[in-house]
């Protein structure tokens, strides 16, 4: 229950009448500024003609909306951290962007709460202009005339925005009031901006330095208003909503303040008790309870009695039928990965660490031209105090980087970068600048992080030579800021030569030099991806092929890679669109050492010699595809593979990678479609499984999830041997509606055929980002997934980032900025499936018990798409009885038919024939009722102009909800079945070539038995589908997981309502009580997250209690869980891991420790052996802390390390002397080693060797690894080894692969 219990401040008088409680505060601590507006404005000074007039409380403020306004003191709110602000508002002529106040310095420091449009409300604040607000947002609120009691509060990172005392909006944000600064402009009814002045009254300003609770802001609301009112507004605040099924507790609010309560009361506490507690009844009738509140305000009170209908334990809404022991599918344990590629600034100014935009000057703008695409070096650089900024191309740097930029500057001048948005820094941290520079010039060279003039750090160079060379510096942070930039300045007159400014956070993801930024690689490291396609996408095509992706341009030293233009330029507007290039800092090698850091497989697409078909077109000859494209993907599995004897296995060394990366998978182009496609990937495959046959080949069905080109396709595939591609991979960005419909798409895939790799997929809605109604729509069609997992061996959700200001596709999986970063509620879904992949699939069923047949139903109906045609001998039959069933028009006679109005033109010839004679593009006419169901349609048709063929619907509930055969159709070329879901409209089956001449009559029958539907055509089969009612809201998929012992059930509920389901489990092993869950919910299926309200939206764990073969479980309104059915006792169920911590000097060794803690749900203990994450050599080079994981196995859980690497030089043990005596006595030989060292704080290893061998033949060999101790300088050991007659012994001393000494018996 929650129990409210009022905070009234400092209350010095209490006034009760008849006509309300007013409640009259003459000391208020936490008050800042009120004013009520009794014909005064207080401390504030009132501009053009402001009045006053009768308001909610006496008197209020009207603003005539010609330049009246008010304006408080300055800086009234410079030093909140938490606050309150709330006022009776009354909006007399709305427009949007009008102000009810709005504090702060400029156009770019304020906060506000106003219209966004004439019913809209929303509040603002920023410190860096209106592209980047923090927003609250409240919808159809606002009434011409209307009074409203708007409240913001804030409370630590909590700000929320309340309309009549109800919650709207709630983010989590990162500024508070104290980080405008100082607010000299703090109005009423007036905006920072050129905006329209408000019109209307408002009644009670107040200010608090205090965060108000909801029952703080309803008691303030009603305070003084007459007692009807004060009763009708805690009524409606109390009013605990839906009561007509109740499955659950209720969370009823009382209320006990001076003049003030609610109290509940029950007509039948065994079910229902005062403080809500729920007692489901036995057996299936459900029971109805009077439940009561009796509200008061002074010497007004009355009573509400709710009707509460609380449901019978056996009345669920549907079962979920298990069958454990019945064996489905293996699901591929990597089935679930990602798709990375560069749009969205993902890559440069994303993923990858570098802060500095165009280092190199390379820039251009592909918009103006694509075949020569002019250079724009001065993109995101500006000259700081005077200095002359010329950009040259004499004596480059090299071949691939031919911009330089030539300094002219007096002492302190210099240049500066955008940095994209600025960057934070914090005091203590480090950053690496580096930078090619050349002159003659004998000052220093300057580089400074800087804000707003204010130095946060700084760093010198000297010494500059006349030619290139790379400068390295660290710059350490000494004062914190939010949005830094770099600035380069020199310390006294001079010219100088830079290329290649380069500013890194030390901080990278494991230290990698020329690394990737943390937080976004952990939030893929979090979601534990089977794979990682990479690098696109349509920049692998480009927009011609001179803009395609070459991998060989992406490895090497970072400033000898050739720098490409990004082809998603071509979806960028303004000035950004010039920096949106590829650097190829991240390229193909940083592609896998991500895949090595976050545990995924690489999945390398390359160019099949085709660029983007949406855009050029260009084909490359066979002649190059031969030499050149497949040459290069021949290379590129060297490059991962090749032992480093091979040339591009070498060239991987090189660059710090001896080991290969063991490459399995090499996808040939991207969404290609068409003859010119197949032709390249049939010679790609032929040459690369002739020479790489273990590499498994993913090729394309096309850009669409259906037609013509998809079809094609896969008609391509048919009847082709298994090894000629391992999966095809599909694509498709719909609405919910289609995902929702789909959720059975792969159900009658071909088990014998090619196995499907969904490669980019995302549900949207128009304008809509990613919020939970999409993520649920996604996480339905998941269980498709899991359920056809002998079909669907990959799937990456796309894209996968998307940079806040720099977007040109949306909706995206991770969220970030310069600040921060975040999942969508996508995110969420995609973890909760990876995370929990069983072994394999288990027989499961929904029953839905609120239907009566699942069975398909529907009316049926003829029509055309921009043709005209003839239908005559329509005949609808009954399959069960034989029964001719009565042709009930439709045309929206709902006592009849219920079926939607005619569209288009139609006649009823003398003979009886219907004639369609519009060009309407989808004109119907329609028979029958929305019951029927199992029925055969027989009709004759004859197309009279036009071009297409024939519409004939069946199914029909509405005219946004049926199916569809469309014979002829897309210009009179093929035929398909199609489904329509809420108007969003798809094909089902797979098109079959198919055209229809004028003036012939054909024969057109449509059998629907259950759910198989049978189209013929002159007595010909040219369709044969399984189809079923769109389920939900509930869809469930189920797994066995073999390593834990679970049943893992996924479950995910659309409907605006709780679901009450029934679970059965079939199974002969012993089942846990107590089941784990993860929910993915919130208050409005409306909600998403942000980098300031990043959790909004994120899963929470509970338990369920009483699991057994048959249980209950409510699944929330809106909700998708997972929930793992344990198998094992409790003393085999981890619950809790053991974070274990390490600190280590600067460049010294991590040993992570061989086990870690774990505890079990039922309090005993054990250790684990973790599989620790891999650490790169330089992993311990910079200070700072890093979080390693390991995976547990025979768990659900991983083990972390924190690892603080010290700001400390750890130094190296040095050997100063060894040497070895052998002593031979009774078949035993024993060697003796002693060794004299200087130690340091890096442990060192060394290896005793002992060989016995005779005749110079081996015999026995022992190797015995030892530490040498950090606190001793000499050490003695002796090792043993059996030796024959005639044998002779040798022992040896190694450092790593160094001998030290060695010695011989005798």
């Amino acid at each position: 229950m929650k129990k409210v219990m009022a905070f009234l401040m400092v209350i010095t008088m209490v006034m009760t009448s008849i006509a309300g409680v007013t409640i009259t505060a003459a000391v208020e601590s936490n008050v800042i500024w009120s004013c009520g507006f009794e014909n005064d404005t207080g401390t504030a000074v009132s501009y053009g003609n402001l009045t006053f007039t009768e308001g909610k409380v006496g008197k209020a403020a009207f603003f005539d909306g010609n330049s009246t306004y008010l304006q408080l003191p300055g800086n009234i709110t410079s030093d909140l951290q938490d606050f309150t602000i709330s006022a009776w508002v009354r909006f007399d002529n709305p427009a949007t962007w009008q102000r009810v106040f709005d504090f702060g310095f400029n156009t770019t420091k304020y906060m506000f709460l106003g219209l966004s449009s004439v019913s809209n409300i929303r509040f603002a604040m920023t410190v860096n202009g209106n592209s980047n607000e923090e927003i609250l947002n409240g919808t159809s609120l606002i009434t011409s005339g209307k009074w409203n009691y708007f409240t913001v509060t804030q409370s630590g990172n909590i700000r929320t925005l309340y309309c009549n005392g109800v919650l709207v909006d709630s983010a989590n944000v990162s500024l508070s009031t104290a980080d405008l600064g100082l607010t000299p402009y703090n109005y009423i009814g007036k905006s920072q901006f050129n905006d329209p002045y408000f019109k209307g009254a408002i009644d009670e300003f107040k200010i608090l330095n205090k965060a108000s609770t909801q029952e703080e802001i309803v008691l303030s609301m009603i305070n003084g208003l007459p007692a009807d009112e004060q009763l009708t507004i805690l009524e409606a605040y109390s009013n605990p909503g839906d009561l007509s099924a109740v499955k659950e507790n209720l969370s009823l609010v009382t209320l006990d303040a001076d003049g003030f309560s609610i109290s509940w009361s029950s007509s039948n506490p065994d079910l229902l008790t005062a403080d809500g507690i729920v007692a489901r009844p036995e057996g299936n009738i459900s029971e109805t309870v009077i439940l009561t509140a009796t509200i008061t305000a002074g010497n007004a009170s009355k009573t509400v009695d709710y009707p509460v209908t609380i449901m019978a334990r056996e009345l669920a809404d549907f079962i979920l039928q298990i069958d454990g022991d019945k064996k489905g599918v293996d699901i591929n344990p990597r089935m679930i990965g990602l798709f990375f590629e560069d749009i969205n600034y993902g890559a440069d100014g994303g993923l990858y660490a570098e802060l500095v935009s165009n280092r190199s000057f390379e820039a251009v703008d592909g918009q103006s031209s694509k075949t020569n695409p002019p250079v724009i070096p001065g993109h995101s650089w500006s000259s700081v105090n005077g200095a002359i900024m010329t950009f040259r191309n004499e004596s480059p740097l090299n071949e691939n980087n031919t911009t330089y930029l030539r300094l002219t500057a007096q002492e302190g001048a210099g240049f500066k970068n955008t940095c994209y948005n600025g960057f934070p820094v914090k005091k203590g941290e480090k950053y690496d600048f580096s930078v090619y520079a050349r002159g003659t010039y004998n000052g220093s060279i300057i580089a400074s992080i800087v804000k707003d003039g204010i130095v946060c750090g700084t760093a010198s160079i000297d010494s500059i030579t006349g030619e290139w060379k790379k400068y390295k510096v660290e710059i350490p942070i000494t004062t914190d800021a939010k949005n830094a930039i770099l600035q380069v300045t020199l310390s006294e007159a001079g010219t100088v030569d830079f290329d290649m400014v380069s500013l890194f956070p030390q901080h990278t993801y494991k230290n990698r030099e020329n690394g990737l930024r943390s937080d976004l690689v952990q939030k893929l490291k979090d979601l534990h991806p089977g794979f990682l396609r990479f690098p696109g996408g349509c920049i692998i095509e480009g927009y011609n092929l001179a803009n395609r992706y070459q991998w060989k341009h992406t490895i090497g030293p970072v400033e000898e890679r050739k720098e490409n233009w990004n082809r998603w330029q071509v979806h960028t507007s303004g000035q950004n669109r010039y920096g949106y290039c590829q650097t190829y800092g991240l390229g193909f090698y940083e592609y896998f050492l991500l895949c090595e850091d976050i545990g995924a497989e690489p999945v390398p697409v390359v160019n099949c010699g085709m660029a983007c078909q949406y855009q050029s077109g260009e084909l490359a000859s066979m002649e190059d595809v031969y030499h050149i494209y497949i040459q290069d993907a021949l290379d590129l599995i060297e490059f991962a593979n090749g032992d480093v004897h091979t040339e591009w296995g070498a060239k991987r060394a090189a660059m710090g990678h001896p080991e290969p990366f063991h490459l399995k998978y090499l996808g040939i182009g991207n969404e290609q479609w068409g003859e010119e496609f197949y032709k390249r990937y049939e010679a790609f495959q032929q040459v690369i499984s002739e020479k790489y046959p273990e590499i498994r080949l993913v090729t394309s069905s096309g850009p669409s999830s259906d037609g013509t080109n998809f079809d094609n396709a896969w008609n391509w595939l048919a009847g082709k041997d298994k090894s000629f591609a391992y999966v095809v991979d599909e694509h498709y960005y719909k609405a919910p509606e289609w995902f929702y419909q789909n959720v059975n798409r792969y159900d009658d895939y071909d088990r014998n055929g090619f196995k499907v790799f969904a490669g980019e997929y995302a549900s949207h809605a128009s304008g809509t980002p990613n919020n939970l109604a999409v993520a649920l729509s996604i996480a339905a069609y998941m269980t498709g997934f899991e359920k056809n997992a002998d079909i669907v061996e990959m799937a990456s959700y796309a894209p996968l980032f998307k940079r806040e200001g720099y977007v040109q596709w949306s909706p995206d999986l991770i969220g970030f900025d310069e600040n921060g970063v975040y999942g969508t509620p996508d995110y969420y879904v995609q973890s909760m499936y990876a995370n929990n992949l069983g072994s394999y699939t288990v027989q499961n069923n929904v029953i839905n018990l609120n239907k009566e047949s699942t069975s398909s139903r529907g009316g049926v109906g003829v029509g055309t798409w921009a043709t005209q045609a003839q239908f005559k001998d329509i005949v609808v039959t009954d399959n069960s009885t034989g029964e001719v069933l009565p042709l009930y028009a439709g045309n929206g006679q709902t006592s009849e038919g219920g079926l939607p109005s005619d569209t288009g033109v139609w006649q009823t010839l003398e003979d009886g024939t219907l004639s369609q004679t519009s060009s309407l593009e989808g004109a119907f006419k329609y028979f029958g009722k929305t019951d029927w169901s199992n029925y055969t349609i027989t009709l004759k048709a004859m197309k009279t102009g036009g071009k297409e063929g024939f519409l004939i619907p069946f199914f029909v509930q509405d005219a946004k909800n049926y199916y569809m055969w469309n014979i002829a159709g897309w210009n009179n070329t093929v035929s398909a079945i199609e489904k329509a879901t809420n108007g969003v409209k798809s094909t089902i089956t797979r098109s079959i070539p198919l055209k229809v001449t004028t003036n012939v009559w054909y024969d057109i029958k449509i059998v629907v038995n259950e759910d198989v539907v049978y189209c013929y055509l002159n007595n010909e089969l040219i369709h044969q589908k399984t189809v079923k009612m769109t389920e939900g809201p509930v869809y469930s998929t189920v797994s066995y997981h073999e390593e834990t012992g679970d049943y893992i059930v996924k479950m995910v509920n659309s409907a605006n309502s709780s679901q009450d389901i029934i679970i059965t489990l079939n199974t002969e092993h012993e089942i846990n009580p107590v089941a784990d869950c993860i929910l993915l919910t919130s208050a409005s299926v409306n909600d998403q997250n942000s980098v300031s309200a990043p959790y909004k939206v994120s899963p929470k764990t509970y338990t369920v209690d009483g699991v057994s073969k048959q249980f209950h479980h409510v699944m929330p309104a809106n909700s998708f869980v997972v929930m793992r059915i344990h198998t094992r006792p409790d003393n085999k169920i981890v619950q809790e891991v053991e974070t274990v911590e390490y600190k280590v000097l600067r460049n010294g060794r991590v040993k992570l420790p061989e086990t870690v803690t774990v505890t079990y749900r039922d309090g005993s203990t054990g250790a684990l052996a973790p599989v620790w994450d891999i650490m790169p050599a330089e992993f311990t080079s910079k200070a700072g802390t890093h979080i390693l994981e390991g995976k547990l196995s025979g768990t659900t859980h991983y083990a972390y390390c924190i690892v603080t690497i010290l700001d400390e030089e750890a130094t190296e043990t040095e050997i100063i002397g060894s040497s070895i005596s052998i002593k031979m006595e009774n078949g035993m030989g024993t060697a003796e080693y002693t060794i004299e060292y200087k130690p340091g704080s890096i442990e060192k290893s060394l290896t005793t060797i002992l060989v016995a061998y005779k005749d110079g033949k081996l015999v026995n060999v022992q190797y015995v690894p030892f530490m040498l101790p950090v606190d001793r300088s000499k050490v003695s050991v002796s090792r043993n080894m059996p030796v024959g007659e005639e044998e002779i012994l040798k022992a040896m001393l190694w450092d790593g692969m160094k001998p030290l000494c060695q010695a011989e018996s005798q």
